[in-house]
């Protein structure tokens, strides 16, 4: 396991993506801090949004991945 700054983290990459993820202690309450390296962006989420997406379905992410409609993939949002 890596170290960002002083938190340490891990790197997950494929052909698709490349993001380092770590978990935020320094706010009220921890949270996941995940960090699209390609494409520079930071999302940080807690305990209860970390609980809606485990109880999501693989399928309800295929909308997100369409080329176009993806942030920062020559469109969407």
């Amino acid at each position: 396991m890596a170290r960002e700054g002083d938190l340490p983290s891990a790197v997950l990459s494929n052909e698709f993506a490349a993001v380092r993820v770590s978990i935020d202690t320094r706010g009220l309450s921890p949270r996941l801090r995940v960090d699209d390296l390609r494409h520079d962006r930071t999302v940080w989420l807690d305990a209860f949004q970390l609980a809606a997406l485990a109880g999501t379905e693989v399928a309800d992410f295929d909308m997100h991945m369409i080329p176009g409609r993806t942030p920062g993939h020559g469109g969407g949002r």
